[in-house]
């Protein structure tokens, strides 16, 4: 959105307020855009907000519908696992952060502990099925526990290779690890599937694409065999 590289905060007072401004210039394609900032000490060193590192603003320009994070879906398998799983189109490029993966992993696991739950293994068949669906999703800029071939969840695990008992699925579109964990755990929803005592895996996912409707998707599978 234009933004400068950085913008000067003024000297003040431990305690105070301070307004800093940033002039951001609108692009002119219809889509919802995202821009992220940090808060840095004369030293440049990165001062958090609260539990936050960075801060955001969000514009939509057009008409283009706000990200609202899906509810879970929580079922046992249909029986039906005909479809198999989507692909990104040929041509599709998107970005992949095993770090983002790894920090919404430890993140769920950390508020299991809290809660004096069982410890979820990281399961690599989960994990393909997550992340080709964060791949699915950024390629076609949806936001839907449903593929773009009309896959469902348990589909996508069994295509995987993972034979489930019973399963879930939790997505968040944009920001930060932190943004969709604090989210999910603020949503009774999907704060109850975070803490289901019924499940023994999970695998997570991300792609980010910078034009596509959300930027980042997140996407957990949870499971047990």
């Amino acid at each position: 959105m234009g933004a400068p590289d950085s913008a000067p905060v003024p000297t003040t007072a431990p305690g105070a307020t301070v307004d800093v401004s940033v002039k951001l210039i609108a692009p002119t394609a219809y889509n919802s855009y995202t821009g992220y900032f940090v808060l840095n000490d004369q030293i440049g060193k990165s001062v958090p907000i609260g539990i936050y590192q960075n801060f955001w603003v969000k514009i939509i320009v057009g008409n283009v519908a706000p990200v609202t994070p899906a509810t879970p879906s929580v079922s046992t398998p249909s029986g039906n696992a005909s479809v198999i799983q989507p692909t990104s189109p040929i041509g599709c490029k998107y970005t992949f952060s095993n770090s983002y993966v790894s920090e919404i992993e430890s993140l769920i696991n950390n508020a299991r502990k809290q809660a004096g739950l069982n410890q979820l293994s990281i399961n690599s068949q989960l994990t393909a099925a997550a992340q080709g669906h964060s791949e699915d999703m950024a390629c076609h800029s949806l936001l839907s526990h449903t593929g773009s071939n009309g896959s469902s969840i348990d589909q996508r695990i069994v295509a995987a290779g993972y034979n489930p008992v019973n399963y879930l699925e939790i997505i968040y579109a944009s920001g930060y690890p932190t943004d969709a964990f604090n989210w999910w755990m603020n949503d009774q929803v999907h704060h109850d599937a975070i803490l289901n005592s019924g499940v023994t895996d999970m695998g997570g996912g991300y792609a980010y694409i910078a034009n596509s409707a959300y930027g980042g998707y997140y996407t957990v599978d949870f499971g047990s065999e």
